[in-house]
């Protein structure tokens, strides 16, 4: 495998990862009936609005099957997606029904869009995930990911960043425990991390 800056053709292969891996890091096809949900709010944006920091990890036959998408400035990027992202996809979901309950979670975080806390982006201004299908996973190449993307956000100024993991998801809390991050707040759903740089 190898891993290689995202460009604007990754679009369509990095949201089939994102719903590939949209259930704490397991396959969530079966929990949408809008396939395009998860990728228009956790991978769409980033590609629009951060290409030069995100990486798409692709395979032998240049298949993409994990991705980091890093952001340096939150405020800007929330600013930019409020203007010119969120009217969008706002549209495209305008005359959507949601059937499962995670259609209609995603569909409320699309149509009422939440923002960082000051608190935290004024200490921690960059933030970013990461994703990777059932085959990439275990290999090592999630902290070679971050390592990447970290390094880049560190270059371009950034003191700091966070990301938020579902407080389900105990593997990739220990992963992100294992390369310095530490909790800086949790609700009964998510745990925001922080890594000082």
């Amino acid at each position: 495998m190898k891993l290689r800056p995202a460009s604007a053709d990754d679009f369509s292969a990095a949201y089939r990862v994102g719903l590939l891996t949209g259930n704490s890091g397991q396959d969530a096809s079966d929990l949408f009936t809008l396939p395009d949900l998860i990728g228009d709010i956790y991978v769409g944006p980033y590609l629009e609005f951060c290409l030069d920091t995100c990486w798409v990890l692709v395979d032998d036959s240049s298949q993409v099957v994990g991705y980091v998408l890093g952001c340096p400035d939150t405020t800007d990027f929330e600013a930019r997606c409020r203007d010119e992202w969120w009217p969008r996809v706002q549209s495209k979901y305008s005359q959507s029904q949601a059937i499962t309950s995670l259609d209609y979670e995603l569909l409320e975080a699309i149509r009422n869009p939440s923002n960082a806390s000051q608190s935290l982006v004024a200490q921690f201004p960059a933030h970013g995930h990461i994703d990777l299908i059932e085959s990439a996973q275990g290999q090592g190449w999630g902290k070679v990911m971050m390592k990447t993307m970290m390094n880049a956000l560190r270059e371009m100024g950034a003191p700091g960043m966070f990301l938020d993991v579902s407080v389900h998801n105990h593997r990739a809390l220990g992963f992100y425990a294992s390369i310095g991050f530490t909790e800086f707040s949790r609700n009964e759903d998510a745990c925001c991390l922080t890594l000082t740089f």
